[in-house]
């Protein structure tokens, strides 16, 4: 079965915002899962359906969305699904999540002083937030960009300090590995390459509470 006819079961319901809230989490999770075209797909049409509830309700799939896009090099889609979360209150969290994806597409797209710029704008607003995971991308981001960079200075150790402060109390593969990057590019002192930088910067996946669990598990393997 199709994760396609199998959301469907679910809509079968009648509940249609069910429906999309699974299958965005559905996409998020099969794109940080390594299924990076099955997940983009998924959540494009999740996107779609979510539309009518208004931006309140479809901020947890425009951010996966736009990191889905930004890995795999759509850039301008990434940019429009973000034009949707990004007016939210200044104190949202998810505004700021849409800001600091923004400043990755800057830097990959050359625009590396108004990256820098978005950076440090958001960087007081990230350290008074009460959301851990965004903290934690934040500052290892942060620190990754001045590497691409090639700006070892007092700015950047700042940046590791506080993604160590800050760390989860059980740090993912992805977090330990994007840190590795950015601390190994000061000791070679190289700057370290766009492309390493698109694809180990680390991405927010949001996921709903309101979803089906079964759907999710009983699409995983197809």
């Amino acid at each position: 079965m199709s994760n396609k006819l199998g959301a469907h079961q679910f809509q079968d319901d009648g509940d249609d915002f069910g429906y999309f809230t699974t299958y965005s989490n559905l996409g998020a999770l099969r794109h940080k899962s390594g299924d990076l075209q099955g997940g983009l797909e998924i959540l494009r049409e999740a996107y779609v359906g979510l539309l009518p509830y208004g931006a309140e309700n479809i901020t947890h799939c425009a951010l996966s969305l736009a990191a889905a896009s930004f890995v795999q090099k759509e850039d301008r889609e990434a940019v429009q699904i973000l034009r949707k979360v990004i007016d939210l209150p200044e104190d949202s969290h998810y505004a700021l999540a849409a800001k600091s994806i923004s400043a990755q597409l800057y830097l990959v797209e050359g625009k590396s002083e108004l990256a820098i710029q978005q950076y440090r704008a958001l960087m007081p607003r990230v350290c008074e937030t009460p959301t851990q995971n965004l903290k934690t991308s934040f500052f290892v981001n942060f620190s990754m960009a001045k590497a691409v960079l090639g700006e070892f200075d007092e700015e950047y150790t700042s940046c590791l300090h506080l993604a160590l402060e800050n760390r989860s109390q059980r740090p993912s593969m992805r977090w330990k590995q994007a840190l590795g990057l950015a601390t190994d590019a000061s000791t070679v002192r190289e700057k370290m390459g766009i492309d390493t930088f698109r694809k180990h910067s680390l991405k927010g996946y949001y996921e709903y509470w309101w979803f089906n669990p079964t759907l999710i598990l009983t699409n995983l393997d197809r």
